[in-house]
């Protein structure tokens, strides 16, 4: 994870949606005294929490070992507590990188939150260039919902980080993360 002083990240904040999404994909009773050491108890959806402290309860699961958590499913769950996006024809990669930043600031509000830089390498092609405070998995998740929800169904594609990417190995270098489509 990427980690900002206290201070940076307290004045960032996060939906409750999103916090919820963690909860929803692993067991709560084994994640609820997570949440409660950070002050996060009773969470609702529509009210925003510091971002200081949703990390906080990230950093002590995946630090203790104690709970198993599919950092991937919950990104994709992130994605999911937010409106849908009506899907982008395949042709539209410009609309599709632009969606994926909107539904992050979305669920985010302050700074620093992070972003996701989108380049395109090809028609069907984007290099994702992640630069948020979520472990790597999570953000990959992300990526992964949102390419399931704005491209057209039926439509192939796959994820892949880059081979560049110090991604869970150096918390100073932002994840790059890959979408293709056929």
């Amino acid at each position: 994870m990427t980690h900002g002083s206290a201070c940076e990240q307290q004045r960032a904040q996060v939906l409750g949606r999103a916090l919820l999404a963690l909860v929803e994909s692993v067991d709560r009773d084994n994640v609820s005294p997570f949440f409660e050491d950070h002050g996060l108890s009773d969470i609702q959806p529509d009210e925003w929490y510091a971002l200081e402290d949703w990390l906080g309860v990230l950093r002590d699961m995946t630090d203790k070992g104690t709970v198993w958590v599919d950092y991937v499913s919950a990104g994709r769950r992130m994605v999911e507590a937010v409106a849908p996006l009506p899907p982008f024809p395949a042709s539209s990669i410009d609309q599709i990188g632009l969606a994926g930043n909107q539904v992050y600031r979305a669920l985010h509000r302050g700074e620093p939150v992070g972003e996701y830089v989108v380049e395109r390498v090809n028609d069907r092609h984007l290099k994702v260039v992640v630069h948020t405070p979520y472990p790597c998995d999570f953000d990959y998740g992300i990526c992964y919902a949102h390419a399931l929800n704005s491209l057209p169904p039926g439509t192939t594609f796959r994820l892949w980080y880059d081979n560049a990417s110090l991604c869970g190995v150096d918390a100073r270098y932002p994840a790059i993360i890959h979408i293709a489509w056929t």
